[in-house]
């Protein structure tokens, strides 16, 4: 072995084919995208219109097939197989299990929405001081940076909440939650698969079409990362964590944001929809501002915002580091830091190249062989698992066998011994009173 060889090998630890080839082609695009940024972001435009005019219905029918192939599994026999050994114990407490969830999905909407608010020139160096917050997580380990961050993620997010909660408009929070739940449940159906293919609208490829692709992009990393965290719980329980928890939680959040924000542009002559249109994240300050301590809540909510990047993006590191590893469950601390400059060098180009526009079209773009992969692997995991029950099954009656035969031997034994005791009776032993009368 050379000194470059045993450098990499010391630095970089027992990485593969696959990391060589990704650090590659990132690097091709982020060159070709800072030389050429108006004709990547318009290539990119016209592959996204020509994705979501001829292939949207794909992604509606995915998604929705992922959700009803996930929950059967949850409530199916191999909802009990356990991630891991099968004795195994959580590596991580229940609350902190979820806080990373959370923080590791939401994070993604919220980052979205919240690096809109500025120029480009301070878009960087906001970029800048996340990336900084980013490798400083990063170097530290699983149980300790994105956990400390993903329980304080969700300490500041119920206070906010609650604050929010209490001070805004709680009658009307608790009535429009109560409504759109209702809504929501007599719908979902329909709005999972509407496609307006009768009309020449454009809103469900910019919004639903969009979240769902912006969701599937980001599947791999979220996905293995909680998976990564959830050793030692059943899949029940990952199915249930993942998908109720967040999602309940999601609904009691824009209820109470937007239901404020609904009720203060209606009935207090708030132009919150006005500055929306204008701005999206700029609704949220505007809607503080009508609260008491409005100004020390929106320094939390910037602070929010950016603890949920950060802990996004530490998770996606993480697991880039997992998959161009050969599969470790600990990537070394230089890779993770490698993937977190890229990640950072990705953004950048994309800001140059169009801004937020430019990330949100590659996202997109990017999900449709995601997607086709997650099929074939939503039928491989129900081979597997399958395999597993039958495993499981295959091993209860061997166990049930052995032990009727083990029963039987013993029942054999016993009826053998009181034969043999029928044949030669053992005479009974005569006590002392009956010998001194002899």
């Amino acid at each position: 072995m050379n000194s470059l060889t045993i450098f990499l090998r010391k630095y970089l630890g027992d990485v593969g084919l696959v990391f060589y080839i990704s650090v590659l082609i990132i690097t091709a695009f982020v060159t070709a995208a800072a030389l050429y940024p108006d004709a990547v972001q318009s290539t990119a435009q016209q592959i996204l219109d020509l994705t979501a005019r001829k292939l949207g219905w794909m992604y509606l029918l995915a998604t929705t097939g992922f959700v009803l192939f996930v929950l059967f599994l949850a409530f199916s026999k191999s909802g009990s197989i356990r991630l891991g050994a099968e004795d195994e114990a959580p590596e991580f407490s229940f609350n902190s299990w979820l806080a990373m969830i959370f923080s590791g999905g939401m994070g993604v909407g919220l980052a979205n929405l919240g690096v809109a608010d500025y120029s480009a020139t301070s878009q960087f160096y906001i970029l800048g001081g996340l990336a900084t917050l980013v490798i400083i997580s990063a170097m530290t380990p699983l149980n300790m940076g994105i956990r400390y961050l993903s329980n304080a993620n969700m300490v500041l997010a119920a206070g906010l909440l609650v604050f929010v909660l209490i001070t805004g408009p709680t009658g009307f929070i608790f009535s429009e939650l109560t409504q759109t739940m209702g809504e929501y449940l007599g719908n979902v159906i329909e709005m999972s698969l509407v496609t307006t293919p009768y009309s020449h609208e454009h809103w469900v490829e910019q919004w639903t079409i969009f979240y769902w692709a912006w969701g599937l992009s980001w599947a791999p990393f979220v996905g293995s990362f909680i998976a990564r965290i959830s050793r030692g719980r059943t899949v029940r329980e990952f199915v249930l964590g993942v998908m109720i928890v967040p999602v309940g939680l999601s609904m009691l959040w824009f209820a109470t944001f937007g239901g404020s924000a609904i009720y203060f542009d209606l009935f207090g002559g708030i132009a919150i929809a006005d500055a929306v249109s204008k701005e999206v994240p700029a609704g949220l300050y505007v809607l503080l501002n009508q609260l008491p301590w409005g100004g020390f809540a929106a320094v939390l909510t910037v602070a929010l915002v950016s603890m949920f990047v950060v802990t996004s993006a530490d998770s996606a590191t993480f697991v880039l580091g997992m998959f161009t590893s050969k599969g470790v469950l600990t990537p070394t601390r230089v890779v993770r830091i490698l993937w977190g400059v890229l990640q950072l060098l990705m953004a950048s180009v994309l800001l140059l190249s169009g801004g937020l526009n430019g990330l949100q079209t590659v996202s997109i773009i990017a999900a449709f062989p995601f997607m086709l992969l997650m099929v074939l692997m939503a039928f491989s995991l129900h081979k597997d698992l399958a395999a597993e029950i039958r495993r499981r099954e295959e091993k209860n009656q061997l166990l049930h066998t052995r032990m009727e035969q083990w029963l039987m031997r013993e029942s054999e034994r016993e009826a053998e011994r009181r034969e043999e005791e029928g044949i030669h009776p053992t005479a009974p032993e005569e006590c002392p009173a009956q010998t001194l009368d002899r």
